[in-house]
């Protein structure tokens, strides 16, 4: 009877891992009047910071999108707050998602060291400079309106 329940509780734990593998690296549905891009901004420590951004589909008046910059939590990735991202930018923002160096869903090789949450604060910091100074749609950001969320 313990060997049957072992049995069942392990093959439950496989399921619940394997289809959490698979909604994390499942493509995430286009939502009508969203567009997305995937780019990267630049960190000095030879690594790119990578990004995803939503934006509004319809046209804007210049400078008039909020910008929102969403960090994940430790061991994350870009598309945690998807939803939370698509109906920002349905309503007008520009959202920028960061997958932090050393400390997402592939690479956890800075977590525990302090370095972690360290880089966090620059990370944000170059994702924003990089979104008003390089993106290529930076006109659409209103850089009077800039808020972030997340860890």
């Amino acid at each position: 009877m313990k060997r049957l329940l072992k049995i069942m509780l392990v093959s439950i734990f496989i399921a619940i891992v394997g289809l959490a593998a698979l909604f994390m690296t499942a493509a995430p549905e286009p939502v009508p009047g969203v567009l997305t891009a995937i780019t990267s901004a630049p960190d000095p420590g030879n690594q790119s910071i990578h990004l995803q951004v939503w934006y509004p589909e319809r046209p804007v008046a210049k400078g008039s999108s909020p910008l929102v910059v969403i960090s994940h939590g430790t061991g994350g990735n870009l598309i945690d707050h998807q939803d939370t991202a698509n109906v920002l930018a349905k309503s007008g923002y520009v959202v920028v998602a960061i997958e932090h160096t050393g400390d997402n869903y592939r690479d956890t090789s800075h977590v525990g060291t302090g370095t972690h949450l360290a880089e966090r604060p620059p990370h944000v910091s170059r994702t924003i400079d990089y979104m008003l100074r390089q993106w290529p749609k930076r006109a659409m950001i209103d850089s009077a309106r800039i808020g972030m969320f997340g860890q």
